[in-house]
């Protein structure tokens, strides 16, 4: 961790003050890392609930025999965000599958290489750590096996034959539960390196020490003029790199080598977390955005030489998740050079965006013709957002809203979080309702096995004589306060 005075050369952003607010955060959990052992345990698939976020929110998990929910997938601490599991569902006796033997819960994967590398396996340090020797189950989102899990849990040593993944709703002899070691966008916890460390004993690093990872070579193109920064970088010596072209292994040999990294922020800056400790991480923003909560845990976990910088010369309104992105050296890359004392030529920090204007402009009205990513990605902007984007890519003069107040829109935005509050809390009554109606069922098959109960037939004349004795002690009652 920094403080805030070093962060104030680190942090090169259009919205500087969150970036160092979130960045002067510490972000390790100080509470122990928990293990529960659960008899006849259910593990139950994920059933999407909620899909007015991009990925959904989702009930499942591993629960007791009386589908009370015991864990699933805690992404922040304090809100119930997407792709989070945290509640459970009943099912009929019928449906459960039942299995006389001990698993380990594996936790909930998100198939996204950059969900899974940074989260989907934090419940394996105890794995790691014990080597039990009975399976491991996991719970998929959207039954969405990919091919690479195999590589990962082979390179903790998991032996894929003890890798179940749960389809239909299964009881278990028992479920060993080891904790989450990070809520993705809250927080981490100490045995949270366990998994990393281990994959790496298991990886030879390669030689290279200055690397350079783009995104120019993905199979769906979404950056345009990443080749200035690969250029600018490889004049200076470092390797240019596409991971997805080696192999699991090879894209973390190269992290787990390399003193010098540079790449756009996401799932390229997720492998940082196979390297060494006080390797130097240079982070370009390639959308303007709040603080990725992610990405700092990793930086923190890792003990991360970092540094982050908008290379952002997007002419449209854009999400970082969904998009087109139009990259170059803007005031922030020069300041940033300016910092460091990195010498240049002058046409090095020359872009002429007319050049890319028009295929980046192409570009982005086909991305948002897809109604999903519109509906997600661009109906928290507005027409000043437009404004602001176009004045700063083209005129370098960001504006700022309050100078462009337009009151309808103004009062239209304050009405969408006001929905968005309704909306968080309408979910977590729903789930509380759901608790409510299972303690109910709960309830009434406790009476129900009482009054079904030989004790409670038997007693049945001695509740009558009660009922007879009540009757007459009130009447009596009655008959004594009218006499006064």
């Amino acid at each position: 961790m920094y403080k805030l005075e070093e962060l104030q050369k680190r942090i090169f952003t259009e919205n500087k003050d969150k970036w160092l607010e979130a960045c002067s955060k510490d972000y390790l959990l100080k509470e122990k890392t928990n293990v529960k052992n659960v008899k006849n345990a259910i593990i139950l698939p994920l059933k999407k609930i909620d899909s007015t976020t991009y990925n959904g929110k989702y009930v499942g998990g591993v629960c007791d025999e009386n589908f009370n929910f015991l864990s699933g997938l805690i992404r922040n601490k304090d809100r119930f965000i997407n792709y989070s599991c945290c509640d459970s569902y009943e099912v009929s006796k019928e449906e459960i599958t039942y299995y006389d033997e001990k698993v380990i819960f594996g936790g909930v994967i998100i198939s996204t290489f950059g969900h899974l590398i940074l989260e989907s396996l934090s419940r394996l340090w105890y794995v790691v750590e014990n080597k039990p020797k009975c399976k491991v189950a996991f719970v998929v989102i959207n039954d969405n096996y990919k091919s690479y899990f195999d590589n990962f849990f082979k390179l903790l040593d998991i032996d894929l034959k003890k890798v179940i993944y749960i389809k239909k709703p299964s009881k278990f002899k028992e479920v060993i539960i080891p904790d989450e070691t990070i809520y993705a966008w809250s927080n981490y916890k100490e045995k949270y390196h366990v998994i990393y460390d281990k994959i790496c004993k298991n990886i030879k690093a390669k030689k290279d020490k200055k690397i350079y990872l783009t995104r120019s070579k993905f199979e769906k193109q979404d950056c345009f003029n990443e080749s200035y920064f690969e250029d600018f970088y490889q004049k200076r010596g470092f390797k240019i790199i596409a991971p997805e072209q080696y192999s699991i292994e090879e894209q973390i040999a190269y992290i787990k080598g390399a003193d010098y990294v540079v790449c756009t922020l996401g799932t390229l800056s997720h492998l940082l977390l196979f390297a060494k400790p006080k390797t130097k991480l240079v982070i370009l923003n390639r959308a303007e955005i709040n603080p990725l909560i992610p990405q700092l845990i990793i930086n923190q976990a890792k003990d991360l030489d970092y540094y982050i910088i908008d290379v952002s010369f997007n002419l449209l309104p854009v999400n970082h998740n969904h998009g087109c992105f139009l990259l170059g050296p803007t005031k922030y890359w020069k300041e940033y050079l300016h910092v460091i004392n990195e010498s240049y030529q002058q046409e090095e920090i020359d872009m002429n965006l007319k050049d890319f204007a028009y295929d980046y402009l192409v570009k982005w009205c086909e991305t948002f013709q897809i109604k999903k990513r519109w509906d997600y990605s661009l109906t928290t902007f507005d027409n000043f957002d437009v404004l602001n984007f176009l004045s700063t890519s083209l005129l370098d003069k960001p504006l700022r809203r309050k100078d462009y107040k337009n009151s309808y829109k103004d009062k239209e935005k304050n009405y969408k979080k006001e929905i968005a509050q309704i909306k968080e809390e309408k979910e977590h009554l729903e789930i509380e309702n759901r608790k409510l109606k299972s303690e109910s069922e709960k309830l009434k098959k406790k009476v129900k096995n009482i009054t079904s109960s030989k004790s409670w037939k038997i007693t049945a004349p001695l509740r009558k004589i009660a009922k007879v004795i009540r009757k007459t002690y009130k009447k009596r009652e009655r008959v004594e306060r009218g006499g006064e």
